[in-house]
């Protein structure tokens, strides 16, 4: 008896974890609910009743902070613990972006960059990391979910030099000045086993259609290393 009066308290204690990993980044209105979030008038976020230590607040223009006027919220990590928050300035021109944990109900600043990551996260299966992408440096970003620290990982600007890739496989991908790069995040996925993944990145014109090569990087989680595959 006490064995199943245990298994219907986790059950419960449980649900909305698994609700918060439902589906994709979802749109929650100021004054709103949705999947057990509460985003209050005054900038107050709760979670299933409960606040989180501090209100979502977003600088103006002349400094002064304000409560914005919608949030987007990402679906779980695997063990439903973490979530990301995103939220923008009145003239949508900045995101900004927060790391939640959803069992101590802490709020931490991980927007590292000068525009914010875009509205894309995949989560390690060992629930240690984050990954984010920043649309405006073409880099990705690995968040470590314990302390939010957020680091960098170079899988674009190889025609610059060397940034972490092993020194055989630093082959220039940029041929011309009317070429960029692109990470494709379609093509991310994981090798098996391993904290480690592989994402391809597509060298495209500025004058014209289309793309003109691509080349598959490799990143290690553990070691923020990447390098380039020939």
């Amino acid at each position: 008896m006490i064995k199943n009066f245990l298994m219907i308290f986790a059950l419960l204690l449980s649900a909305p974890f698994a609700e918060a990993q439902s589906g994709k980044w979802f749109n929650l209105n100021r004054g709103k609910s949705a999947h057990s979030f509460f985003f209050k008038d005054g900038g107050t976020l709760t979670y299933a009743g409960k606040p989180f230590n501090c209100r979502i607040l977003v600088p103006d223009d002349d400094r002064k902070s304000f409560v914005p006027p919608d949030i987007w919220i990402s679906s779980a990590n695997p063990s439903g613990e973490y979530v990301i928050l995103q939220a923008s300035n009145r003239y949508r021109d900045f995101r900004y972006c927060w790391l939640l944990n959803l069992r101590h109900f802490t709020v931490t600043d991980i927007n590292h960059t000068h525009y914010g990551p875009a509205r894309w996260v995949v989560w390690s299966l060992d629930n240690c990391f984050a990954i984010l992408e920043d649309p405006e440096a073409q880099i990705l970003q690995r968040v470590e979910l314990s302390t939010g620290q957020v680091v960098d990982l170079q899988v674009t600007g190889y025609w610059g030099g060397p940034h972490g890739m092993t020194l055989d496989n630093t082959r220039s991908a940029i041929e011309s000045r009317n070429e960029y790069e692109q990470i494709n995040l379609n093509s991310f996925y994981w090798i098996a086993g391993t904290q480690k993944f592989i994402v391809r990145v597509d060298v495209k014109y500025y004058n014209k259609s289309g793309i003109d090569h691509s080349f598959s990087v490799e990143a290690d989680l553990q070691s923020g290393q990447t390098w380039q595959l020939r």
